[in-house]
C-alpha cells in the first residue's frame, strides 16, 4: 500500500494544500541509478527532472538528491541532522519526504520521467533505505512531481526489517520569494492521517504508514 501525500499548487501566492490517501506502492522500474547515493552523507550531482516544474514562483529543470532523504532544486543540500536546524537560507528549495540521519548502503536511489507532455511524471526513489545506525532496510519512499499541475506526492513502503526512525521531518520548504504562508508545510506525524501546518516538525519517531 501507499500513503500518497499531495501538496498541490495553483497559484504561487497561496499556500499549498495537503491530503493523504492509500493505494498500491509500486517500486520504480527502469530508472537511472545513482550509485553515489548508496552510502552515508552522500549528495548527487545536478540531475534532470525531464520537464519544467514550478515550485513557488520559480520553475526548475534539475534537482539534487541526498542520502538523508531530501531533494532540492537550487543547490545540493545534504545535512544529516534536521533537529535544532533553522531553515533560513533565502534560496533554499527543499522537498522532504523523509529527512533523518539515513544510510543508503545496500539500497538503490534511482529516478525516471514517464508519460507524454504535457502530463509527464517524475519519480525519484530511495529503495531499501535504513537508519544510519541499523544494518537492515527499514523503508522505501518516493517523490513524484507532476507536470502541469505541479503537484508533489510522497509515497512510502515499510520494509520487512522496519525499525523506528530517530527524529525525522516530512514536508516542503521554499525560501525563494513567496508569501510567508506559502513558504513551508510540515506534517505533525507519520500516521495515515497526519495534519500539515507551517510549524517545522523535527521529532517524527515512527515510520510513515505504508
Amino acid at each position: 500500500a501507499q500513503e500518497a501525500q499531495k501538496m498541490g499548487r495553483v497559484n504561487p501566492n497561496i499556500p499549498y494544500t495537503f491530503s493523504s490517501e492509500r493505494g498500491d506502492y509500486i517500486y520504480l522500474d527502469g530508472g537511472t541509478i545513482v550509485p553515489k547515493l548508496s552510502a552515508a552523507d552522500a549528495v548527487s550531482d545536478r540531475l534532470p527532472i525531464g520537464f519544467s516544474f514550478q515550485f513557488g514562483c520559480e520553475t526548475y529543470s534539475n534537482f539534487y538528491a541526498s542520502s538523508n532523504g531530501t531533494l532540492s532544486f537550487n543547490y545540493a543540500f545534504n545535512n544529516a541532522s534536521n533537529s535544532g536546524r533553522s531553515l533560513t537560507p533565502t534560496n533554499l528549495t527543499l522537498l522532504v519526504p523523509f529527512w533523518d540521519y539515513l544510510h543508503g548502503g545496500n539500497g538503490v536511489f534511482s529516478y525516471r520521467t514517464t508519460g507524454v507532455a504535457p502530463n509527464r511524471v517524475f519519480t525519484a526513489e530511495w529503495k531499501n533505505w535504513k537508519a544510519y545506525w541499523d544494518v537492515a532496510a527499514m523503508i522505501s519512499f518516493q517523490v513524484k512531481l507532476y507536470e502541469g499541475s505541479n503537484t508533489i506526492e510522497y509515497c512510502y513502503n515499510q520494509e520487512p526489517a522496519s525499525s523506528d526512525p530517530g527524529s525525522a521531518s516530512i514536508g516542503i520548504f521554499n525560501g525563494v520569494s513567496v508569501n510567508e504562508a506559502a513558504k513551508q508545510l510540515w506534517l505533525n506525524n507519520s500516521s495515515e492521517n497526519p495534519v500539515a501546518s507551517t510549524n517545522f516538525i523535527t521529532n517524527i519517531n515512527i515510520l510513515p504508514a505504508t
